[in-house]
Order: C-alpha cells, then sequence, then structure tokens
C-alpha cells in the first residue's frame, strides 16, 4: 500500500465531508487507506466518516486524549502505507492531489515533503498571505529551523516512526501546543533529513481561524512562534490553540478580544527580551 491518509477529528461534521468528498475524486488509481482518528467528538463526526465507508477505505479510530500530536501518532501506528498524509479536516485536495504526489515520488523517493499552499479565496490580502508563507517555509530550510503547515504534511512512515512520531504536549484538555510539526521537521534535519517542498502538490489551506480570531490575532501568535522556534531555537513554543470544529461554529464575530491580544503583546516583549540577552551574553 502506498498511502495512509491521517485525519485528527474533533467535532468536524462540518468540514470532514468536504475532504473526504476531495478525497472521493481523486484522478487516476491509487493504493491507500484513511484513518479517522477521533478524539470523543459530540456531534456527528463518527456517522459523516462511516457515511463515506461505501465510497472510501474508512478506519475510524477513538483517541482518548483530545491532542493533534496523540491523535497523529495513533493513526500512524496502525498504518500500513509507505507514506503518511497527515491532514487537517479542515484542509482541502485538488482532484490530482494524489496523482501528482505519486509522479513526485516515482523521480525520488523523498522522506518528507511539504506541499504547497495555496488559498481558494480572491482577497488580495489572503493570497499575499500564502506567497509569503510558502516563502518563509523555503528560507527556513536554509537556516536548519525548518517549519511546514501541519495541516498537510507527507512523511515516509519509517522515517516517522524512527523519529518517534510528533512530540506530544498538553497544557489542558483543550488547548495543546502550536507547531508540533516545526518540531517534528527540526528533529528530522538534525538526522540529517531535509524536506522537500514540492511545488506540484498543493492543497488549499483553510483561513477558519483567521475568520474567527481576526487577522491581527492570528498574526501576532505567528510572530511569536516565529521568535520562539527561529530566533529562540526553542524545540516548541508556549502559544496554544483552540481544537475542535465547534470553536468556529459562530464563525462571523469578528470582535477583538483586546485581553487576548494585550497578552500576546506582552508575550512578545518577553521573548524579545529574552533574544537580547541571548545576544549581549559573551560567548565562551
Amino acid at each position: 500500500m502506498q498511502f495512509s491518509i491521517v485525519i485528527p477529528t474533533l467535532n468536524e461534521e462540518k468540514y470532514l465531508p468536504r475532504l473526504l468528498d476531495n478525497i472521493v475524486k481523486q484522478q487516476g488509481k491509487h493504493d491507500f487507506e484513511i484513518f479517522v482518528v477521533d478524539a470523543e467528538s459530540t456531534d456527528q463526526t463518527i456517522s459523516v466518516a462511516k457515511s463515506f465507508s461505501s465510497k472510501l477505505p474508512v478506519k475510524i479510530l477513538r483517541a482518548r486524549v483530545r491532542n493533534l500530536s496523540f491523535q497523529r501518532n495513533l493513526g500512524a501506528q496502525r498504518a500500513k502505507g509507505d507514506y503518511l498524509i497527515f491532514l487537517d479536516a479542515d484542509s482541502q485536495i485538488p482532484n490530482n492531489f494524489l496523482q501528482n504526489l505519486k509522479s513526485e515520488l516515482a523521480k525520488c523517493a523523498y522522506l518528507i515533503c511539504i506541499p504547497e499552499i495555496k488559498t481558494s479565496r480572491d482577497s488580495l490580502i489572503d493570497q499575499n498571505i500564502i506567497k509569503i508563507a510558502n516563502y518563509l517555509i523555503t528560507v527556513a530550510k536554509y537556516i536548519q529551523r525548518p517549519f511546514a503547515a501541519g495541516a498537510c504534511l507527507i512523511i515516509h512512515r519509517y522515517t516517522f516512526l524512527h523519529l518517534d512520531g510528533f512530540t506530544i504536549t498538553q497544557l489542558h484538555e483543550k488547548k495543546v501546543l502550536f507547531s508540533e510539526d516545526a518540531d517534528f521537521l527540526i528533529r528530522a534535519r538534525q538526522t540529517g533529513i531535509i524536506a522537500a517542498q514540492l511545488k506540484t502538490v498543493n492543497f488549499i489551506f483553510s483561513f477558519r481561524r483567521i475568520e474567527k480570531e481576526g487577522y491581527l490575532v492570528v498574526a501576532t501568535k505567528y510572530i511569536i512562534a516565529g521568535i520562539e522556534m527561529i530566533l529562540l531555537q526553542a524545540t516548541t513554543t508556549t502559544i496554544p490553540y483552540q481544537m475542535g470544529g465547534d470553536y468556529y461554529a459562530d464563525i462571523g464575530d469578528k470582535q477583538l478580544n483586546k485581553k487576548k491580544l494585550r497578552s500576546m503583546l506582552t508575550k512578545i516583549q518577553k521573548d524579545l527580551s529574552k533574544l537580547v540577552t541571548i545576544e549581549s551574553t559573551p560567548k565562551k
């Protein structure tokens, strides 16, 4: 079997059917399996996944922990495919995704693949955000602090298992640490594995977090993550994010949470102070 698609879910009844429908519409014939790893959803996520069983080789796994890394690792442990394709439930893939991926892997047996990020939104701001994200992913590879959009990541199964999968960190039941995907890529880089950025394989990034929290709050989170992981060279970043599709049920309410923004700006100041201290410390 060539591909094992792993989709972690928590109350994703709205977005999961769209992604599964994308997989149904893939061009060509492909040997793959799908794991929907659900963290005790209270909506119809499981029923939605089961409804595709006549069209797709869907297997449902129940996760006892609500944690993206835990759920992804669980799917990987059960997988049989040569390559693991990690997809977030709110991501979308074009009809040629698997076909193009198969063609790329036929040219070179990459161990880790980072697909090109795309957007279906017409906004010039949104399109520029995506261009900048792809550019930063390219630059990060050359400064040995790689990162990627964890919403879609392709990893050779044996490589993933050899590196012990994603690091599991838990703050409390619903909030988990940001950038577990970057942590994995950094650990891979330390062993000499450089992720390949594939231009012909792409996925459509979801803007639901921006729609929910607003551009300013989300941008601030990514600035903090960048400072901590690239400049301070931390292995994880302390920015939490909310899990679960139910968090986005009231998308459209874009009122700025000033308390949250103040807290994050304070965090930026503290991180920059640490950076100044590191830079001013005499080198031995």
